[in-house]
């Protein structure tokens, strides 16, 4: 039996590769929040200072998002949104970076002169190839699915049970309260999303400016996000926050905006956002997985995959992934 601890976006991935393979396990929770049921689950392949591809995203990708699909034909839903998006640049050099790339980045599609709508002084440059994974609807319609098949509880782990084996996937709370097996340099950082209601705007598109995004939820509503504080590292919503993440909003247009939700979260950031796997130094038995940071929709499936072959079948842990190997 294994036991996972905390059904984030890493936790449920590795119930869900135990269950496709037929392996008995038990998901434990504690439901006391974390990062994953506020996130955006946004991909944007290409992002940064830069603009340079997500690692690897050619490989992860098209595997992460047949695991969705897979998934949701368990569930009887579809959680993936495709969508183009529109980054904006906010000068003229950053406009031109944006049109260098595009002769070199399979990911940067074109330039257009104007988004309706939408504050655009320098254009825009359409992003293909990303979309976002419905999270939040993805980790609650899979908590209930393994409640009706007996394989989740609410709780925590208390001791090692005999001749059992246990996966720590705890986010951000397993980076800040870290135990001896695991000795991880990290760098969380909490960032606080808005949901806002605007009237009349009906904007279809996927925005993306420096440092921000917007997402479209339908009926008037829209995702927009995220600042990062890197020393208050709790779940409250604060004033500052709101205000910088107004700002962001405002980097799209100067509509009216009632905010109708205010979420904050600490994102688990152990290095460029790439995963960490790896066994207990101490003991063989407790595994863990973390660091999923701001691109976990892109890997937390295959790293899952890699954990869950690695424990019951001897697989090798790539060392791009080793904890041990940091």
């Amino acid at each position: 039996m294994i036991q996972i601890v905390g059904q984030g976006l890493a936790g449920t991935c590795v119930a869900w590769q135990c269950w496709l393979k037929g392996t008995p396990f038990q998901l434990i929770d504690q439901e006391e929040g974390g990062s994953s049921r506020i996130a955006a689950g946004l991909v944007t392949p290409v992002a940064g200072k830069r603009f340079n591809p997500s690692w690897e995203i050619e490989s992860y990708l098209p595997r992460a998002l047949q695991f969705y699909e897979e998934v949701g034909a368990h569930l009887g839903r579809s959680y993936w949104q495709g969508a183009d998006i529109y980054r904006l640049p906010m000068e003229e050099e950053e406009r031109d970076r944006l049109r260098e790339k595009s002769h070199e980045c399979i990911w940067v599609r074109e330039e257009v002169e104007t988004v309706p709508g939408v504050k655009s002084p320098f254009g825009a440059f359409v992003i293909q190839g990303g979309g976002r994974l419905k999270i939040r609807e993805w980790l609650d319609d899979s908590r209930q699915f393994f409640k009706n098949n007996g394989c989740y509880k609410v709780g925590k782990v208390m001791g090692l049970p005999e001749a059992s084996t246990v996966v720590l996937t705890e986010g951000a709370l397993g980076l800040l309260t870290p135990r001896s097996e695991f000795s991880l340099q990290s760098r969380p950082a909490k960032g606080e999303i808005l949901t806002v209601k605007i009237p009349g705007w009906n904007q279809p598109r996927f925005l993306s400016a420096k440092g921000g995004w917007l997402i479209p939820l339908g009926e008037d509503l829209y995702r927009v996000g995220a600042n990062y504080e890197w020393s208050q590292l709790d779940e409250i919503p604060t004033e500052r926050g709101r205000t910088q993440v107004f700002e962001i909003l405002r980097r799209f247009t100067d509509r009216e905006a009632e905010v109708v939700a205010h979420h904050a979260a600490v994102r688990p950031i152990v290095r460029r956002s790439i995963p960490v796997i790896g066994p207990s130094l101490q003991n063989p038995q407790i595994w863990g997985m973390n660091g999923l940071g701001s691109k976990g929709v892109i890997y937390a499936p295959d790293v899952a995959g890699i954990l869950y072959r690695a424990i019951y079948e001897g697989g090798k842990i790539p060392p791009e992934f080793d904890w041990r190997q940091l």
